[in-house]
C-alpha cells in the first residue's frame, strides 16, 4: 500500500491501493479492487464502488456514497449513502454519523 501526503485540487479516482495523509479539494472515488486507508480529508464526497474497501479515521466534508463495498468509519464524514442494504456501511465505531439512506 503506497503511503500518500499531499493536496490535490479537484478530483480523482485511485488506480492503486493508498494510505492517504493530506487534502482532497474534489470528490474521490474508489473503484472495485482498491483499499483506500484515509487518514487526511476528502473536502467533498468519497464515493466506494462494489468490491472496494475502505476504512475512513480521517474526514469526508461531503457525503460518503457506499456502493456496495467494504467500508468502516472511525473518523468524520457528513453523511452516509448505502447504495447496496447486504453490504452497509459500518458506523458502529463512530456515533455521530448520519445515515441517509
Amino acid at each position: 500500500m503506497e503511503r500518500l501526503d499531499v493536496r490535490i485540487d479537484g478530483s480523482i479516482r485511485l488506480d492503486r491501493d493508498v494510505r492517504f495523509y493530506g487534502v482532497i479539494s474534489g470528490c474521490l472515488t474508489v473503484p472495485k479492487g482498491r483499499t483506500l486507508e484515509l487518514h487526511g480529508t476528502v473536502l467533498h464526497d468519497l464515493i466506494i464502488e462494489p468490491g472496494a474497501t475502505v476504512v475512513v479515521y480521517g474526514s469526508v466534508a461531503g457525503l460518503l456514497k457506499n456502493k456496495g463495498g467494504d467500508v468502516r468509519v472511525f473518523g468524520t464524514v457528513g453523511s452516509v449513502m448505502d447504495f447496496d442494504k447486504a453490504r452497509p456501511t459500518d458506523l458502529s465505531c463512530h456515533e455521530d454519523a448520519t445515515r441517509t439512506a
